[in-house]
């Protein structure tokens, strides 16, 4: 199987509560995030993580404790 790098996907909507509204709620953006490709990329569940929030671009990675390393990601992504 050819390495994938880009995955694509569709964000979502959910009805979110507020409750210093009057008008209740309303939908806010959704996003679920899962596959074997988040394994081989080095995330395991369990692993408290990082999102950078930037203008149209979220990066996602692993919040490192200091003692994790690098050895298991497969070489490909090494």
């Amino acid at each position: 199987m050819a390495n994938k790098t880009l995955r694509r996907g569709k964000m979502h909507g959910q009805y979110q509560a507020l409750s210093n509204h009057w008008n209740g709620g309303r939908n806010v953006p959704w996003l679920n995030v899962r596959g074997l490709w988040l394994e081989d990329a080095g995330f395991n569940v369990g692993d408290p993580i990082e999102i950078i929030v930037s203008k149209e671009k979220l990066i996602i990675k692993k919040a490192w404790d200091g003692n994790s390393s690098h050895s298991n990601y497969p070489d490909r992504l090494r």
